[in-house]
Formats: structure tokens, C-alpha cells, sequence
């Protein structure tokens, strides 16, 4: 069974993210690690098991949804 976690946050937190993502990576054989992020390019280096994308424009909820706003 493979092992996948993701992150998401804004560019506030990618300092944590970073830690966060390492420290998994040091203490659990994770297979990928997913960064959610909001921005082009991540600042930090990562192992090539991080896959890094940028959801700034993503859309998760219907327009005329309760949870849109």
C-alpha cells in the first residue's frame, strides 16, 4: 500500500510546511507528499517525492453552493 500525504496553505505558512514535510519524511516512509500551494514556485528545496502545486486559481465549490463564499 503506498503512503500519500498532502499539505495545503497559504505563503504565510510554507516556513512550517517545510518543517512539517520534513519531519514526515525523517520519521514515516511516505511514498509523496502533495504541497498545495498558492504561488508559481515553492521558496524551499524539496526531496523529489514533494509534488508541488499551485491551486491558486482552483475553484472547490459550486458558485451557487453554501460553502462558495
Amino acid at each position: 500500500m503506498r503512503k500519500v500525504a498532502a499539505y495545503a496553505g497559504t505563503r504565510n505558512l510554507y516556513e512550517v510546511m517545510k518543517t512539517a514535510v520534513t519531519s514526515l519524511l525523517q520519521n514515516n516512509s511516505m511514498d509523496d507528499v502533495y504541497l498545495l500551494i498558492e504561488d508559481e514556485e515553492y521558496p524551499y528545496e524539496m526531496p523529489e517525492n514533494v509534488h508541488i502545486a499551485n491551486v491558486q486559481d482552483q475553484t472547490y465549490f459550486p458558485e451557487d453552493g453554501a460553502n462558495f463564499k
